[in-house]
């Protein structure tokens, strides 16, 4: 649960972000507005914005899938195991060793738990969603 006092310090802090951002959009010509404002559309997206916990969830576990199973896709596809650099060497080395895609395994892997929980929190904190009571 919480508390009023922090809740009321997560708004002005929330409040100071928001001043912080349009100072520093302030700063920017049109093209840099233009692609930071394009920024924020992608992360947030058509139709993305949370209006229950249920959806802030959604997106967490959406997230991991993102982050720890198609960008390690994508890159690997870039970067095969067996690529090389111009001089020959093995592009994945001991220094850079290659990671491999995982699957969100909430039920049997507490740092995957952990993970899709804290996003959640905080995505519904953001967008002044109720957290729901645990007991």
């Amino acid at each position: 649960s919480v508390n009023s006092s922090s809740s009321s310090s997560s708004s002005s802090s929330s409040s100071s972000h928001s001043v912080a951002f349009m100072e520093k959009i302030s700063k920017l010509n049109q093209q840099n507005v233009v692609e930071e404002v394009d920024k924020l559309y992608d992360m947030l997206g058509p139709g993305q914005i949370p209006t229950t916990f249920t959806d802030c969830v959604v997106w967490a576990m959406d997230e991991f899938h993102h982050l720890f199973h198609e960008s390690i896709l994508e890159l690997l596809l870039s970067f095969p195991l067996n690529s090389t650099t111009k001089d020959g060497q093995p592009f994945w080395s001991k220094e850079k060793r290659p990671p491999h895609p995982i699957y969100l395994s909430p039920h049997d892997n507490k740092q995957h738990q952990t993970f899709v929980v804290s996003c959640a929190v905080l995505k519904a904190m953001v967008h002044g969603i109720p957290l729901p009571h645990i007991t």
